[in-house]
């Protein structure tokens, strides 16, 4: 992010969730973190998710209910000791490196050096460098995926490291950011 000039001050502070009342029952799946429930989109009408918790947050908005206000306002990073991910429509968890929600961004040890500035560019209304304009509007040009450098590529999943931005996406994420 510094490529695009966006040099973020950071502060850490932990959060102790293993002795909170619920946690386990309404963010634990067969073993892993269930951050959220995703209905499928792929169908007609969608299915909605049937084995979401009754009063289930997502995970973001819960981890940020737990912060102090000095927070409200900031984009957050929340950097999980255990797997997870999403939980699909037939209750099964599928893996994450990380997600962007808002603000949040929150992270899984599956993360690489890059997932966190991946995905508070997500934040910063940067689409990945292989999705079109029709599916998302900040979508200048589009590329084969797996076949950049960028760090908004997937490149990351066929060894290529991914280290830059380009200048067009510095300025969509400096606009966001200014609105922030």
């Amino acid at each position: 992010m510094n490529q695009a000039l966006i040099n973020p001050e950071v502060a850490t502070d932990m959060l102790d969730v293993s002795s909170l009342p619920d946690f386990d029952s309404k963010y634990i799946n067969s073993g892993q973190i269930a951050s959220y429930y995703a209905d499928d989109y792929s169908t007609t009408p969608v299915t909605a998710n049937s084995h979401r918790p009754s009063n289930f947050q997502a995970m973001e908005v819960f981890l940020s209910s737990l912060l102090p206000p000095k927070y409200n306002g900031y984009f957050k990073a929340f950097y999980l000791n255990d797997g997870g991910g999403y939980v699909d429509t037939s209750n099964t968890v599928q893996g994450l490196n990380g997600y962007s929600s808002g603000d949040n961004v929150v992270l899984f040890p599956t993360k690489n050096d890059e997932t966190a500035a991946h995905e508070f560019l997500h934040s910063l209304d940067l689409p990945h460098t292989f999705v079109n304009e029709e599916a998302a509007p900040e979508a200048k040009f589009t590329f084969k995926i797996q076949k950049t450098d960028n760090v908004m590529d997937y490149s990351h999943q066929v060894n290529i490291q991914r280290t830059n931005l380009w200048h067009w996406q510095w300025k969509i994420a400096h606009a966001a950011a200014e609105n922030e």
